[in-house]
């Protein structure tokens, strides 16, 4: 199914005469015939399990070429039954480019209200960061990116605060940021290009440090923070000179600020909940003899997880540095009877 500037290739799997899986892409570029058939050459070369037979809204001129590598299984459907179950997934793709439209739309339409609200007129490219730890221990700073309202993953970034531990928040916040500037100017590729704004969870004095760590760089970013209220709930915009802003006067803001708050929130806790287990378990190998916290450490990071260095013979301990096969015999032995 396309449109002018976006398309949708909707895929039905049966199995047996019944529906056993779909799957919905979305692109922003209008379609054409290479696009189905890079798709359908990327997406067979992936399937473990292909079907007998590929049904096709048309034939196309690649479609002989491609057949010689599927074994003939792509065809245009003919029959009835076949021709209903084309005319449902192209019912289900136009449905799909419905929800895609207005869900884009939305997204839309609370960043233009968030820009509004704010004052700021270039929101394009925002960087939001949290704080995570557990009475100082295992401190860490989450960072989410948002292009266009949207979060995108493949930019998320997780700092381990080492540089300012012990020192409060507002230090760790700062340590994570100045770490960000720092590779920028390096000029690794993961951390540009710089945001157009940054949020901080927290209120004036997360956003001095974060604006500390610009004006120690030279760089000039406006920096606003996320309040919450005594519930731990999205409360107020605060901008550097004390000013807060209510969001519950607009739902829009409200409702996005609170998004970016939540994801940024989950961001960081799972990284400081990882980093506590990694620690418990290495600190469970440090109760076996011999075993200090160096090699608890190594051994921990070439088997992954407790459960595997329980499971590993004596020559698979010894392959770690600094295990011997003395030790290796006692940790078996340690295992075996704990």
């Amino acid at each position: 199914r396309g449109g002018e500037d976006r398309c949708c290739i909707f895929l039905l799997r049966l199995r047996n005469g019944y529906v056993v899986g779909e799957r919905c892409d979305v692109f922003e570029e209008p379609f054409t015939p290479d696009l189905l058939r890079q798709y359908l050459e990327r997406f067979y070369t992936e399937d473990t399990l292909p079907p007998g037979k590929i049904y096709l809204p048309a034939e196309y001129e690649w479609t002989p070429l491609l057949n010689q590598w599927l074994k003939g299984k792509i065809t245009v459907p003919v029959y009835e039954q076949d021709l209903r179950l084309r005319a449902l997934a192209d019912r289900n793709a136009g449905e799909r480019m419905l929800q895609y439209e207005g869900k884009t739309a939305r997204i839309q339409r609370q960043l233009n209200a968030f820009s509004e609200f704010s004052g700021l007129r270039n929101v394009g490219l925002m960087e939001v960061y949290d704080i995570s730890q557990t009475a100082g221990s295992d401190v860490v700073c989450g960072s989410i990116s948002v292009s266009e309202g949207v979060p995108d993953r493949k930019k998320y970034k997780k700092y381990r605060i080492r540089q300012t531990l012990g020192r409060g928040d507002t230090d760790y916040m700062k340590e994570a940021v100045s770490r960000r500037i720092a590779r920028f100017k390096e000029g690794d590729a993961g951390f540009s290009p710089l945001p157009d704004v940054i949020l901080c969870d927290g209120g004036l004095a997360q956003i001095h440090a974060v604006e500390e760590a610009l004006r120690d760089e030279g760089i000039v970013i406006p920096v606003l923070g996320l309040k919450k209220d005594s519930r731990h709930r999205t409360k107020s915009l605060v901008y550097s000179d004390g000013t807060e802003k209510l969001l519950s006067v607009n739902p829009e803001v409200f409702s996005f600020c609170g998004r970016l708050q939540e994801e940024v929130h989950r961001v960081a806790i799972s990284y400081h909940k990882n980093l506590r287990q990694k620690a418990m378990q290495q600190s469970q190998l440090e109760a076996i003899p011999g075993v200090g916290k160096a090699k608890a450490k190594a051994l921990f990071l070439h088997f992954k997880s407790i459960d595997k260095v329980r499971k590993a013979t004596e020559e698979e301990l010894t392959q770690v540095k600094g295990i011997p096969p003395a030790l290796a015999a006692r940790i078996r032995q340690w295992f075996e009877e704990n």
